[in-house]
């Protein structure tokens, strides 16, 4: 129960944070035509939808990854699994050094220049990471989604030592002498 739990929770988060990083960068792109003032009004909601939407929703997903793999520990060893803890952190760490302080900088540029004179080639610099990292991330992030249903083995062997794999679903054995009674 609790894992099924975690997993909607961990689904939810994911859906959150893919959604609102792709409506920021849809927004982004309509932004790019408009006049001053609405510029700086689109900015500021790309900034809320990242402030308010994606940057939680990535903290909830890792969050609850963590908690299902604490929930199934036999996982631990799965190749696929570290290369998805691998790709999680990069995806983490363009988003909060990247994607995130760029979209910052472009709502407070988008302001000052619906005020006055904008500064265009750092609007420009901003508008650039925000859309590289996004797209990037959503790459990353859809890979990392396939990794997760595709499970590949990368590189393990069939079976472990036990003769068992650990990562096929658990099945209740029983013998002969159990069948008698």
């Amino acid at each position: 129960m609790f894992r099924h739990l975690i997993k909607i929770i961990h689904l939810l988060a994911l859906a959150g944070f893919v959604g609102g990083l792709a409506s920021t960068l849809l927004l982004s792109d309509y932004a790019d035509d408009a006049p001053p003032s609405l510029l700086a009004a689109l900015r500021m909601l790309i900034a809320a939808l990242d402030e308010s939407l994606v940057v939680p929703s990535l903290v909830l997903m890792v969050l609850s990854g963590m908690l299902l793999v604490v929930a199934r520990p036999q996982l631990v060893g799965a190749r696929w699994l570290w290369a998805k803890t691998a790709l999680t952190v990069v995806i983490a760490v363009v988003v909060l050094a990247v994607v995130h302080p760029a979209i910052t900088r472009a709502a407070v540029l988008a302001a000052e220049g619906a005020l006055g004179t904008p500064a265009l080639g750092e609007l420009s610099r901003a508008f650039t990471a925000e859309r590289i990292g996004g797209i990037a991330v959503l790459a990353l992030a859809a890979l990392a989604v396939v990794l997760a249903v595709w499970r590949p083995r990368l590189g393990q062997r069939q079976s472990t030592d036990f003769g068992h794999d650990p990562y096929a679903p658990t099945q209740s054995v029983t013998n002969d002498a159990d069948r008698s009674h």
